[in-house]
């Protein structure tokens, strides 16, 4: 149950610096004694406590009526055709509110102006209270069997009677509404409790000779006895309907409908591009790989298709290149081991000398085949080298060939 704030209005339409009483409750518990000041000073106590706000019943018309069904949600919709012969105003201007049923079914129906609530509604939001309850202070009268209670102001009194009635008297009547009371045998009436702020009631001068049961007097602050009704179910709250906190929440939030429902259409169309792309990107790269494949057995016919046709073509190449001799051969390393050679015959002429990864090719002029086959000799000396001659041919008094050097590492 935790902490509640408990708050009575006393005039139907509280101005900002009317007076109003509250109490303080932790766990259904009065936490010190009542107050009074302004709305405004009531709702520095509000903190994260559960705000209950009882109004003047007065304004409110309150009955108790048998309706047929659990719905809850159909049965309100039921009141204002149950209750039309009863109000005199126009139904379409009044807030109904459905309490809790008894054992035959009876529910307890409050009936108010729409003007009414809403006037108690901005007062409070202008003082900064936002209450989880409304309801008429009546009913927070508690009953007993047996029992008529009275809980008397200055001008009017509340009554709780035996058969759980609730009645709000003005004191200039009491005296005949009491007496009626009593004479009613039904309600076997066996006690009467009073409750006063400031005065005692002398019962005896206002029914006459009509008591017939034991009277106690009390002298306390109301909010102490409407305080008790908080710690069980509440009997009714005047916040249903429209002014419930779950459709003032969907009034704020329908202010927001136009803007999230723009910013779902964007991300709807954002999400739809990107599908798009996404659909256009696969078709591309579906489109690469098959171009992939047909450069890779263009390259390589005798290799199997299939499987990651970019690592198969790296190592295919790696291969190539080490099969090339590119290994760390370069130009100046080989150069500096074939020119002492070359050097050595005196008979010998380089025509041509091309370098490519690792391979020199050589076009020379020699006097003899013999001397060709010499200098391959000593070419093939170096071990990392492997020499070869491509093409080797006799032209009048000399021998005209080309020779190819890679290197093995």
């Amino acid at each position: 149950m935790a902490r509640q704030l408990l708050i009575q209005l006393t005039d139907a339409a509280p101005q900002a610096e009317a007076v109003v009483a509250w109490l303080l409750l932790e766990d259904g518990q009065a936490s010190g004694g009542a107050m009074q000041g302004t709305l405004a000073k009531a709702a520095a106590y509000a903190g994260n406590a559960k705000v209950i706000v009882a109004v003047p019943s007065e304004r409110v018309y309150l009955t108790r009526q048998r309706l047929p069904g659990k719905n809850r949600q159909r049965l309100l919709k039921a009141i204002p055709y149950a209750l039309e012969d009863q109000i005199i105003d126009d139904v379409e201007g009044m807030h109904f509110a459905l309490g809790l049923a008894d054992n035959q079914d009876q529910y307890w129906i409050a009936a108010l102006a729409r003007e009414q609530m809403q006037q108690w509604r901005d007062q409070l939001a202008s003082a900064g209270l936002n209450p989880q309850a409304l309801i008429p202070d009546v009913m927070l009268l508690p009953g007993a069997e047996g029992e008529l209670r009275l809980l008397c102001e200055a001008e009017r009194t509340l009554l709780a009677l035996p058969d759980q009635e609730r009645l709000v008297i003005d004191n200039g009547n009491l005296p005949l509404v009491l007496k009626k009371i009593m004479q009613n045998t039904e309600l076997h009436i066996t006690k009467l409790e009073c409750y006063s702020a400031e005065r005692s009631l002398d019962l005896d001068a206002q029914v006459a000779a009509h008591v017939n049961c034991d009277v106690n007097l009390h002298v306390m602050p109301p909010l102490l006895l409407l305080g008790e009704a908080l710690a069980g179910n509440l009997p009714i709250n005047l916040l249903q309907g429209a002014y419930s906190h779950r459709e003032q929440r969907r009034h704020r939030f329908q202010a927001w409908y136009p803007a999230a429902a723009m910013l779902a259409i964007w991300i709807v169309v954002r999400l739809m591009i990107v599908g798009i792309d996404n659909i256009k990107l696969s078709h591309q790269l579906d489109s690469i790989r098959h171009q992939q494949q047909q450069v890779y057995r263009q390259a390589f016919p005798t290799a199997k298709p299939g499987g990651d046709v970019y690592r198969k073509m790296e190592a295919r190449l790696k291969e190539l290149k080490q099969r090339r001799g590119e290994a760390n051969a370069s130009f100046y390393s080989m150069l500096s081991k074939l020119a002492p050679t070359l050097g050595a015959s005196s008979s010998l002429q380089v025509q041509v000398l091309r370098y490519h990864d690792g391979r020199i090719e050589l076009e020379i002029q020699l006097p003899t085949l013999q001397s060709l086959d010499q200098l391959k000799v000593s070419l093939m000396a170096q071990p990392q080298w492997q020499v070869d001659i491509q093409s080797a041919s006799s032209v009048k008094n000399h021998v005209e060939a080309r020779l190819q050097i890679r290197s093995r590492t």
